[in-house]
């Protein structure tokens, strides 16, 4: 007996469920008249509970009048039901906003027979009216949740193949997330989590809110963590983030709250988390006074402004409001890119600065003490260079053109000029060098401190108050020939990543970070200083990998999941290839006004002996003589740990 009940029951949910399946793939007309018939059956209910509530009154008619009564009432309601649009209203998508329309249309039909029962049939009790009201929206309402959670119980059974996923944040942006994905039959919601207690053992539309330590216990059933915080800080997020990455869940973010409220995207809009989340700096806000008296009503120039740092100087520049801002870069295609994007900014803040995008290379020393005199600049950001380590192990002499006389130019150019500050934008492989492209970085350094401290023993006309400085940092996230989007790409083609060592470590900044402490090291500057950049703590490339594959949605191919996505392949270090950078030569650096930029006591080389170098260094490469010149090289650094291809 028991059996048979069972199966009874299975047998109806069978049938409510194909039928309810069925509700989603009729047409609309179709679908009008199942609903109308369903209101129907649910109003006669209605009635039919009225009239049993009022049984003993005086006005208890005879049956075929009272079928007569309540059949033309239920019609006239539904009339209006349709004339207001009641059956418009999806029922997949019935909310809160549905059952107040319902509820308020239902009140108005109700009315209207209130008053048709008053004027023909004398039915004056009103609170059998109120009554009515309450029990037929009762009815209609939980007729329409009944349908939709049959439907969405039934797009999981009929989609085999949903993502089982969590969310991670429960305040706003979560409950719009579960509203939205909970209709999605792509996903299906294990569980929320909150940091906050006061939370933990609630519910959002029936999904449980518990503390992210149940992580530990729920990690097996779930298939993605959705981060739902638009709006917290950047060093909150990232803890989030590094909290719930030790448990290996695929993790993707909502958009940011600037894009949800500008309409740039939605709230269900997931991406994966951006890598800069991960460092897990704490933002330091710039100083503004740094920024400003270093830019605002300046003539300002950027040599590579094509690049990545000097794109981002530049857009920073622009919104401290220079006078006049030179872009220096020889390639045509990085400066055409960049003055489109500054228009489209400048236009889009209505500003208009003079912005002049000059085509040539810095190695030119005319063209630059030319345009350096014609527009009067008074400040130098020196980012030019060539910076792909393993391809300057094979290019020695255009490495030391590039880079060295480059900055020699710079130098020079500025002095006869009189700009008041130029800054050299530096690297971490200048120290202790171990390939070409740091060695060129450091002899550069050596250039612009030479410069200065000639200035400072007045051997020059005491009339040039040019001030040198130097910015060294490490790796940017996003720079062209960086880590990141290399494996973007890999990541992208479905691997693998290839990583040369699997204890190699980087520092890493955002570029927007390092642009800002760029432009305020050198507002601090006095001259001759070599200012070093507070790069956190070193990151290991290898768990940069796997971060970067989970943050992705995907999961590791190794050993204990063969399953995985994304392999890893070790490849061997390439020829000037370090496995640690170090921002320091000697070991003691100083605080500066800013708590992320200090100084550094590095050591330097008088500028008549220096110069003399230099000048053999240029011989060497009019001969084209790369032996000699990496000699040279050799006798100005002598802690240059050459590669293989170079020894």
């Amino acid at each position: 007996m028991v059996l048979h009940s069972q199966n009874l029951i299975r047998n109806i949910i069978y049938s409510l469920v194909r039928f309810v399946s069925y509700l989603k793939k009729v047409r609309s007309r179709t679908r009008f008249f199942i609903l109308i018939s369903i209101d129907f059956l649910a109003l006669v209910l209605s009635f039919s509970l009225i009239e049993y509530s009022n049984k003993f009154s005086s006005l208890y008619f005879d049956p075929p009048f009272l079928i007569i009564k309540y059949v033309v009432s239920i019609l006239i309601m539904q009339i209006i039901y349709i004339f207001f649009g009641n059956y418009s209203l999806r029922t997949l998508y019935f909310d809160s906003k549905a059952f107040y329309r319902t509820a308020f249309i239902n009140f108005l039909s109700i009315s209207f027979l209130y008053f048709l029962f008053r004027l023909f049939i004398n039915d004056l009790f009103i609170n059998k009216f109120l009554f009515l009201w309450l029990v037929s929206t009762f009815f209609l309402c939980l007729s329409r949740m009944f349908i939709k959670d049959i439907l969405l119980s039934s797009s999981l059974r009929v989609n085999t193949k949903y993502t089982t996923i969590a969310i991670y944040g429960a305040g706003g942006a979560g409950a719009q997330l579960v509203n939205s994905l909970i209709l999605d039959s792509k996903y299906k919601i294990y569980a929320l989590y909150d940091d906050n207690p006061s939370l933990w053992n609630t519910e959002i539309f029936g999904i449980r809110i518990s503390p992210p330590s149940n992580l530990l216990y729920d990690k097996d059933f779930i298939g993605k963590l959705f981060i739902a915080m638009p709006s917290v800080d950047e060093y909150s997020y990232s803890k989030v983030i590094r909290k719930v990455e030790q448990y290996k869940i695929p993790i993707m973010q909502v958009p940011s709250i600037n894009e949800i409220t500008k309409g740039i995207a939605n709230i269900d809009s997931l991406r994966p988390i951006p890598i800069e989340k991960l460092l897990g700096r704490k933002v330091v806000p710039p100083f503004t006074n740094l920024l400003e008296n270093a830019i605002s009503n300046l003539n300002i120039c950027v040599t590579g402004a094509g690049g990545s740092i000097g794109t981002e100087l530049c857009m920073q520049i622009l919104r401290l409001n220079p006078k006049k801002l030179l872009l220096i870069d020889f390639s045509e295609v990085s400066l055409y890119n960049l003055i489109n994007k500054i228009n489209e900014d400048l236009s889009s803040r209505n500003i208009n600065i003079e912005v002049i995008p000059l085509l040539g290379s810095t190695t030119n020393y005319m063209f630059l003490k030319n345009n350096f005199m014609k527009h009067k600049i008074d400040v130098v950001y020196h980012s030019a260079a060539y910076k792909h380590v393993p391809l300057l192990e094979y290019n020695v002499l255009n490495a030391i053109k590039n880079n060295i006389f480059s900055s020699l130019n710079v130098c020079k150019a500025s002095l006869c000029a009189n700009v008041k500050k130029v800054t050299l934008i530096s690297s971490d492989k200048a120290v202790r060098p171990t390939n070409i492209m740091g060695s060129t970085k450091r002899i550069s350094e050596l250039i612009f401190q030479a410069y200065d401290s000639q200035l400072n023993n007045n051997s020059i006309n005491q009339k040039k108050n040019t001030i040198f400085s130097i910015v060294r940092f490490g790796n940017v996230l996003e720079s062209s020939g960086s880590v990141v989007p290399l494996f973007k790409e890999q990541i992208s083609k479905g691997g693998p990543i290839t990583l040369t060592h699997k204890d190699i470590i980087r520092y890493f900044m955002t570029i927007p970070e390092a642009a800002q402490l760029v432009i305020q090291a050198s507002q601090i500057s006095k001259g001759g200083e070599v200012f070093i950049l507070d790069m956190g703590e070193p990151v290991k490339i290898m768990d940069l990998a796997i971060k970067m594959i989970r943050l992705s949605g995907l999961e590791l191919k190794n050993a204990d999941n063969l399953q995985g996505d994304i392999e890893i392949v070790i490849t061997g270090l390439r020829p000037g290839e370090k496995l640690y950078e170090e921002l320091l030569i000697g070991g003691d650096c100083y605080p500066t006004e800013h708590p992320l930029i200090y100084l550094a006591n590095e050591l330097s080389i008088p500028y008549e002996e220096l110069m003399t170098k230099i000048n053999d260094l240029k011989s060497a490469y009019n001969n084209m003589d790369r032996t000699n010149a990496l000699n040279l090289m050799n006798e100005l650094l002598p802690d240059w740990q050459r590669s293989k291809i170079n020894s």
